[in-house]
């Protein structure tokens, strides 16, 4: 399981990828284990 967050205006949100794929939107999530590329794709969408 991979965690990737980032900072937005309502407080702190993660992706959690699992397999691939993702599973999860989080709050007050901290990163933890890899950062891949669907991770920065799907936090870069978040962003927008």
């Amino acid at each position: 399981m991979n965690i990737g967050s980032l900072e937005t205006p309502i407080g702190r949100l993660g992706l959690v990828e699992e397999d691939g794929v993702i599973t999860q939107l989080l709050w007050h999530a901290q990163d933890e284990g890899e950062r891949t590329a669907l991770l920065d794709e799907g936090l870069k969408q978040l962003e927008d």
